[in-house]
């Protein structure tokens, strides 16, 4: 959906089904629901909002990397660079602990999370597309 433009709607079918399997008592389901939320609202550009879930301070998924991942992420995307990097301390420590060897199509992606400086270089380069993206999605305005 985020790659047809349909972010909102996905938003707002990723809160219902949250809401839906927090009632059901199906917390496991809440959690990976939520973590997408997260994603697609780094997409649409709402950073404080999800900074804000649920889920990036539950500590039930104590072994999950994308949750000190995702809040290195954000903390960047907010301007807290020293927040961000406590957060990506706890990624790679926690990514240290699961992580195989990585095959040679990961490396890149190894020096990219291995380096603060690059990982902090590529998520503001994320936020500059954003902004793009969000600038030429905004009513009034043609490309």
């Amino acid at each position: 959906m985020e790659m047809n433009g349909k972010e909102d709607e996905a938003v707002t079918m990723l809160e219902t089904a949250f809401e839906e399997a927090k009632k059901q008592r199906k917390p496991h389901e809440a959690y990976e629901i939520e973590m997408l939320l997260v994603e697609m609202l780094i997409y649409k550009g709402e950073f404080k909002k999800a900074n804000d879930c649920e889920c990036l301070s539950s500590e039930d998924q104590i072994s999950d990397a994308r949750r000190p991942l995702y809040k290195a992420v954000l903390q960047i995307l907010l301007g807290h660079s020293d927040l961000a990097l406590n957060c990506w301390q706890d990624f790679k420590r926690l990514r240290k602990h699961f992580l195989l060897q990585p095959s040679l199509e990961e490396e890149k992606i190894h020096k990219i999370v291995s380096d603060f400086d690059e990982f902090k270089k590529l998520i503001n380069l994320l936020k500059e597309d954003i902004k793009k993206d969000r600038l030429r999605k905004a009513p009034g305005l043609k490309k």
